[in-house]
């Protein structure tokens, strides 16, 4: 059976470990510039997805309601509609956008092959 003993000064506290240095200069730079590329693509990518979402909502309902009722606009009519058209030009640019910052994190990608 063996028992620790304290230092012979009786101090059993370690040193407190050094805290890294915080980058500066350059170095800075390329971190804050990595953290708000990275947050620029989220946001495209988000900004994205709720303007899909929403053209699906307004298909989908359409495309429900003509189940029942089939009087009014047909769910091509709507589809084609100037106000679907322009969430759907303003998804592409925010995915383009998406996928602009996106390569800064994956320079070189092997394209699928469908």
């Amino acid at each position: 059976m063996s028992t620790a003993k304290a230092a012979s000064n009786g101090n059993t506290a370690t040193a407190p470990a050094s805290k890294p240095e915080r980058p500066t200069g350059y170095a800075r730079l390329r971190e804050a510039e990595v953290y708000h590329a990275s947050s620029v693509m989220q946001d495209a990518a988000f900004e994205a997805e709720r303007l899909c979402e929403a053209i699906y909502r307004t298909v989908s309902d359409v495309f429900r309601n003509r189940l029942d009722l089939p009087a009014g606009p047909t769910t091509v009519e709507v589809a084609e509609s100037p106000e679907i058209r322009a969430k759907a030009i303003e998804a592409l640019r925010c995915l383009r956008v998406a996928e602009e910052y996106l390569y800064r994190f994956a320079p070189v990608m092997d394209q699928p092959s469908f």
